[in-house]
């Protein structure tokens, strides 16, 4: 019976020694938790938890102090600001509140606590002698006990209760910050996709059909269709090659080959030009299909040389006319 009330009053004490430091840091944020809830009775509870700062980060190399009913049992997080701790004893049916106190050089304690259930009928209270407990002066007040033990778990409870205050204040800001910034991201966005369609719309006028068109206008309306059937050549043979480029990343080839393939498909020999607007000239009735027999892969015309077997034609051109 007075083993039983040493434990609470040793621990208490243990409680009301540990000062609140100050730091430039800001306080550590811990979480904890119990590994299995419930437990049943003869398991060995076992708390885990995280340490972090108050940006987030997982602080390593904190000391863990848990306070259970029969112990105090102490531990250091790792590398990922984590923690495990064991209790050696088997626990007994009820229902149980631990403490946990984690501190660190350079940054300020951190109070918070968690609580577990064990299964089963509790053990029976023992009697407590009251004589003991009457020679402790006590004055009973708004249902609050007045007496130093007293006094020790009420501030303990508010210092408690303060710290959570102050970490949900601090992850409500971070949160309405987060928002913050998440709002403004919307709105650069915004911004950004209405500039982008107004540089479209401005610079539209630029475009190089547009352009081309612009061109067209000024010549002669015999030739016309021909510049676009050549400006229309070009542009398909343009098309081809952006989409040669874009399978090639697709495929995995980086921006350096990809360019390499565009301008491969996207080139124009002189021979093809040469051979599309003859064809050209034949659409729209500008020479028949022999005249432009005539003329080479330069677009020159053949002197004296016959088409098939390179013997001389008779015909040739007055260089007077």
């Amino acid at each position: 019976m007075k083993k039983a009330g040493y434990t609470v009053v040793l621990t208490i004490m243990v409680l009301s020694s540990l000062s609140y430091a100050n730091s430039s840091l800001g306080d550590l944020v811990t979480t904890a938790w119990p590994l299995n809830n419930p437990l049943e009775r003869g398991d060995f509870p076992i708390i885990v938890g995280n340490v972090k700062d108050q940006g987030g980060n997982p602080v390593e190399g904190a000391l863990v102090k848990i306070t259970f009913a029969t112990e105090t049992i102490s531990a250091t997080t790792n590398n990922v600001g984590s923690f495990y701790i064991e209790l050696k004893t088997a626990a007994e049916s009820g229902d149980y509140k631990v403490n946990i106190i984690t501190t660190k050089e350079g940054y300020g304690m951190s109070i918070v606590n968690t609580s577990y259930f064990v299964n089963g009928i509790p053990q029976s209270v023992p009697n407590i002698d009251l004589t003991i407990i009457s020679q402790v002066p006590t004055l009973v007040q708004d249902g609050f006990t007045k007496n130093p033990l007293s006094q020790i778990i009420l501030k303990h409870m508010e210092e408690v209760q303060r710290q959570q205050q102050e970490e949900e204040k601090k992850r409500q800001e971070i949160e309405n910050h987060k928002n913050l910034i998440d709002e403004q991201r919307q709105i650069a966005q915004n911004t950004l996709e209405e500039d982008l369609k107004s540089f479209e719309k401005q610079f539209e006028f630029f475009t190089p059909r547009l352009a081309f068109g612009r061109f067209v206008q000024d010549v002669d309306d015999t030739v016309k269709l021909i510049f676009w059937d050549q400006f229309n050549f070009t542009e398909q043979r343009h098309t081809e090659a952006y989409a040669a480029k874009v399978d090639a990343i697709k495929n995995g080839e980086n921006t350096v080959e990809a360019t390499k393939i565009f301008q491969r498909k996207a080139a124009v020999t002189k021979s093809e030009i040469v051979d599309y607007n003859s064809k050209l000239n034949v659409k729209y009735g500008l020479a028949d299909k022999n005249t432009q027999r005539f003329f080479d892969s330069e677009g020159k015309l053949r002197w004296n040389k016959d088409l098939s077997d390179n013997k001389t034609v008779f015909w040739y051109l007055d260089p007077k006319n």
